[in-house]
């Protein structure tokens, strides 16, 4: 994602590679719960470090440690709804879903999101 993305464009582009990965994974049926835990581990830290090294190269500085929680809650839940959003057959197009994620982001996210342009 270039700094020329919007957040819309970042989370359609998280969606994609998490749903890409899920599809996958839930195509193979010797995965027991161990291993979707840990895809969903793996998923987490993928877009978790995608926002921060998104807001670093926008805003040149690290997120303090209240908005990296803030940052982390939002990254879970957006895994959550996602896997969710799957498993039920994907009644929503991903442009949709990409749009409640934004919608769902704390105050305090949308407010930086918006002073580095990403909203």
């Amino acid at each position: 994602c270039s700094l020329a993305y919007t957040a819309i464009n970042c989370a359609e582009y998280c969606l994609k590679n998490t749903v890409d990965v899920l599809l996958k994974y839930k195509n193979k049926t010797n995965k027991n719960h161990d291993d979707q835990n840990n895809l969903k581990d793996h998923d987490f830290i993928m877009i978790y470090e995608f926002y921060c090294d998104l807001i670093r190269e926008k805003t040149g500085d690290n997120l303090d440690k209240h908005m990296r929680k803030l940052l982390e809650m939002y990254c879970q839940a957006s895994i959550y709804m996602t896997v969710q959003w799957l498993m039920k057959g994907m009644k929503e197009s991903e442009a949709e879903l990409a749009d409640l994620m934004i919608d769902a982001m704390p105050d305090m996210l949308h407010k930086l999101f918006k002073e580095i342009d990403l909203v």
